[in-house]
């Protein structure tokens, strides 16, 4: 176990080495960055001057304007050629120290690498050890399984022997009380037939004995309504005779009347023969004699009407 511990000592400590010398070189990339330069500010553009316009500036003696901006414009492309200089002495330094990283990395590398191949050779070790306790923790697994595996069976075994002798000792139990159903079903059927024969005897005397009743009720229904049906047809007979003879004592108290009105004016009449007026009596005396005849045949009709309706109801009772 000691040499395990010193070789996972020295893989960590070569592990971290490694992380600590990526991280020096990455801050010293950071430091060496390239510092961005500012523009010039101080360059002035050539003015544009026309040819008409210089030729008078010549002419004018402006010569020491053009003097001035050569001068300014000299100072500017040397400051540039300065600037350029110390770009490019920057860039060189960069590449070398890009050369020296990419080496240091180069060297980083391969110690993770020699790392690497002795943490891998070391987990194959292990893994080897591993592998013979595996084996050896599934031999025993298996035959604690196979252990396992016979008990079940064997309890398994059991088991079914209880459940199929349970199975037989409760079919004959359901065969003895199917058994006793049948016959108590066979007794409850034998037994609602003879009610039923009973009922169906029973209903057939009761039929018997409706029919007999209702032929009695249905032969005294006729005749009462017979009975009824005379005493209904002797009722209207009645009733018309009433009101035949109501229309005859209307008529005859109208025709009452008019004679008593008759018979006013013939005694009127009378009483003007006896003052002396015989104009219009001749006329008055016929005309109240045919009045009387009249009454006397419609005295006469209402006799035989009534004797005929009197004759008529005797037939009917």
């Amino acid at each position: 176990m000691a040499p395990e511990n010193r070789n996972n000592n020295f893989t960590n400590s070569s592990q971290i080495s490694g992380h600590q010398r990526a991280q020096s070189i990455k801050q010293q990339a950071k430091q060496t960055s390239i510092t961005t330069l500012q523009p010039i500010s101080t360059i002035h553009p050539i003015p544009e001057i026309p040819t008409s316009a210089m030729s008078q500036s010549l002419e004018r003696g402006s010569l020491l304007k053009v003097k001035q901006t050569r001068q300014v414009m000299e100072k500017d492309e040397k400051l540039l050629e300065n600037r350029i200089k110390m770009l490019h002495n920057e860039e060189q330094k960069l590449l070398k120290k890009i050369d020296m990283t990419r080496k240091q990395a180069e060297k980083i590398l391969a110690i993770k690498q020699q790392n690497e191949e002795h943490h891998r050779q070391k987990i194959m070790m292990q893994m080897e050890q591993d592998s013979s306790i595996d084996q050896f923790k599934e031999q025993k697994r298996q035959e604690k399984e196979m252990s396992k595996q016979k008990f079940q069976d064997y309890t398994r075994s059991i088991y079914e022997d209880k459940r199929n002798a349970y199975i037989s000792l409760k079919n004959t139990r359901l065969t003895g009380e199917q058994q006793k159903q049948q016959y108590l079903q066979t007794v409850i059927q034998q037994n609602q037939d003879r009610k039923q024969q009973i009922r169906q005897q029973e209903f057939i005397a009761k039929e018997k004995l409706n029919l007999h009743w209702n032929s009695k009720v249905e032969r005294s229904q006729l005749n009462y309504l017979e009975k009824l049906d005379k005493q209904k047809n002797v009722l209207s007979e009645k009733a018309k005779n009433i009101t035949k003879m109501e229309e005859m004592e209307a008529e005859l108290l109208k025709k009452l009347q008019h004679t008593q009105l008759r018979h006013k004016e013939t005694f009127s009449m009378l009483e003007n023969v006896m003052k002396g007026q015989t104009v219009g009596v001749k006329t008055r005396l016929t005309q109240s004699v045919d009045s009387r005849s009249e009454m006397g045949e419609v005295n006469k009709q209402s006799k035989t009407d009534s004797s005929m309706n009197n004759g008529f109801q005797k037939k009917k009772y």
